[in-house]
């Protein structure tokens, strides 16, 4: 399996276990006590509630949808 590693924010990934994608909106963080590589939201439906922002990991990612912009 890849792992992909420091992808920018706005990039949409699927997840292992999850049907719907994910817009990586935070990168390096913690969340509730748990520290994680990205946080992201459901898309195309974006931020709604608290509830709804899900963490996870590098290794967690299975396919790269959409890559966000970058400067380099």
């Amino acid at each position: 399996m890849k792992i992909y590693k420091n992808l920018p924010l706005g990039t949409v990934v699927k997840l292992k276990g999850i049907r719907r994608y994910i817009m990586i909106t935070s990168k390096d963080t913690t969340y509730n006590n748990y520290n994680c590589d990205y946080i992201g939201v459901y898309y195309p439906y974006g931020f709604s509630s608290q509830e709804e922002l899900l963490p996870f990991n590098n290794d967690m990612i299975v396919k790269i949808i959409f890559l966000g912009n970058t400067n380099y």
